[in-house]
Parts: C-alpha cells; sequence; structure tokens
C-alpha cells in the first residue's frame, strides 16, 4: 500500500486524481485494470451530508467508481490501494471567474506560461477554471489547452474560456465579434457595461442587446461585466445568462433578486477581488509614504552634512 505523507490535512479530489495520474506516469508498476482506492480518509462530498470518516474512494481510468464507507465499498483485486488515513478529502474547487493569460513582457512561450498558472491552480486544489477573458495573443492557445484536457492523466487544472471580451462601439462590430469567438469554439461570450452614463467606454443597451442576441442565436451564453445596478436589471431585461461580478454602487434591491431566480441566471460576486483591490490600494499607499519618508530622511541629512563645518587640515 502507498501512503501519504501526512501533509497536508485537507485534499481537494480533484486534485487527488491528478497526483495519482502523475503517479500512474512515473511508475514501472501501473496495474493492469488501472484502478486506484483511496483509503482511511474523511470523506466531505459538498452536498451538506455528513462527512463519511474512514471512507474508500475507487478511481477506474481517472473516473470515480464509488464512494463510501470501508465495508460499503469493494475494491477490486489487482487495484492499487493509497493510505490516505488522517487527511480530509473534498471535491476540487471551481474558479468561476478568473483569467488566464500571458504577460505580454514575458519572452516564455504563450502555451508555456497558460500551462504554469493552470498547472499552479491545480497545487491549490482549483481543478476547474473559467477564464472569463484573453487577450488577442493567447485566446486560441487557451482553446487549443481546452480541447486537449479530456484525458485521465491531466496533470493541471481544467479551463473553459470566453476568449475575447466584446466591446464594441456598434451592434453591428459586436455581432461579427461573437461569431467570431464562436467560430472560434469559446465556452461562452463575455461583455463590459462598465462605467458611468456618458462615459465614452460605456457599453449601451442597444450593443449589449446585440451581443445576447447573436450569442443565444450560436447557443453560447454571455456573461456580463458590470459594476452598476442599473446596468444589472438592464442586462437581467435583455437575457443575460450570467452576471460576473458584484453590485458595486447599491445594495442590491428584491427586483434584481426576483429576476435572477425566475431567469436563474449564475451570480459570480468576486468577493475576493473586491476586497483585495482597497487592501492593494492602501498596501501601495502605504508603501509610497514610507519610499518618501526615507527619501526625506535622506535629504535632511544630505543638508545637515553641507552645512556642517568642514575640518582644518
Amino acid at each position: 500500500m502507498i501512503r501519504l505523507s501526512s501533509r497536508p490535512s485537507v485534499i481537494e479530489l480533484g486534485l487527488m486524481l491528478v497526483l495519482v495520474g502523475l503517479w500512474f506516469q512515473s511508475s514501472s508498476a501501473q496495474p493492469p485494470s488501472g484502478v486506484v482506492a483511496l483509503t482511511g480518509a474523511r470523506v466531505i462530498d459538498g452536498t451538506g451530508r455528513t462527512p463519511l470518516e474512514r471512507a474508500t474512494i475507487v478511481i477506474s481510468n481517472g473516473r470515480i467508481q464509488a464512494v463510501g464507507e470501508a465495508g460499503a465499498v469493494t475494491v477490486p483485486s489487482g487495484a492499487v490501494r493509497v493510505d490516505v488515513s488522517g487527511k480530509t478529502i473534498i471535491p476540487g474547487i471551481i474558479n468561476s471567474h478568473g483569467h488566464v493569460d500571458a504577460a505580454r513582457s514575458s519572452t516564455v512561450p504563450i502555451r508555456d506560461q497558460l500551462l504554469a498558472q493552470l498547472r499552479l491552480y491545480a497545487r491549490y486544489g482549483v481543478t476547474t477554471v473559467y477564464s472569463l477573458g484573453s487577450t488577442a495573443a493567447d485566446a486560441q492557445e487557451g482553446i487549443t489547452l481546452r480541447d486537449e484536457q479530456d484525458h485521465a492523466a491531466l496533470d493541471r487544472a481544467r479551463l473553459f474560456t470566453v476568449g475575447q471580451v466584446i466591446a464594441d462601439k456598434t451592434p453591428a462590430d459586436a455581432r461579427k465579434n461573437v461569431d467570431r469567438n464562436a467560430d472560434m469554439k469559446v465556452d461562452m461570450i463575455k461583455i463590459r457595461v462598465d462605467g458611468p452614463d456618458g462615459s465614452p467606454n460605456k457599453m449601451t443597451p442597444d450593443i449589449y442587446r446585440a451581443v445576447i442576441d447573436e450569442a443565444h442565436k450560436r447557443h453560447l451564453r454571455v456573461a456580463g461585466h458590470m459594476y452598476y445596478l442599473k446596468d444589472a436589471l438592464g442586462l437581467l431585461d435583455a437575457g443575460v445568462d450570467v452576471l460576473a461580478h458584484s453590485i458595486r454602487d447599491a445594495d442590491v434591491n428584491q427586483t434584481l433578486l426576483d429576476e435572477v431566480k425566475s431567469r436563474n441566471v449564475g451570480y459570480i460576486p468576486t468577493l475576493t477581488r473586491e476586497l483585495s483591490v482597497p487592501i492593494r490600494s492602501s498596501c501601495e499607499a502605504k508603501r509610497a509614504t514610507r519610499s518618501r519618508s526615507r527619501s526625506s530622511a535622506i535629504q535632511r541629512r544630505r543638508r545637515r552634512s553641507a552645512r556642517a563645518p568642514k575640518p582644518r587640515r
């Protein structure tokens, strides 16, 4: 029996499948059956049910075949047993609004950059990422990686992508870019409806209605980036499928709640992002203040040094 080390104490199930797949790749003793049994773990299945203590999980060719208490699950003959006693296994985490894209200033190949990000996600237990916005440089590579991920020994998080965000200035151009993305076989369309009324970058209702209409004709859902309650209500009325951020200018009202529920619209709060922005701004302000203080102190020392009498020779 293989026994894992005592750390970490919590293992996401999707990540465990990644680790098992990597073990198969590196091991010279692959079982003919391709079956692995994880034994002894505490399993939380994400449904709210009581956790299973000292459970057994049977995996065959990268797919979960059985989960239950040890006495209730039969481990097939020839299976590799992996002892995960003392650990807690949970379902893999899904990032419903992330961005897997390449750094413009990097000389590392785009594919390698995207793979590094997806492998880092997996190490943190995030087993699926929905990338809601790529650049022109990396949109196609993201789709290629998406198309390559349907196999058992995947060593990274799975990726789904919207391609490039639709942010056109006319309904006609917006429809063309929806069709371009659809032809690339993206998983969803994303639009950016941001800024106050009258802003030159604001997407107007006639444009986002055209995007939603064209996307639905191509059998694609639409996620809307927005900030204001007014825009969220407009998007809901136009038939948007996902609100991709929290509303940040006002408390949500009952009308919005009723619309979201009746239309079965997804709502991605991006709470970590909204929390991190003011924290990051505060940290940057503190660093700037410290930098100015150090600069002022150096200047004062220089002035005192210049005024000090020079020793006689």
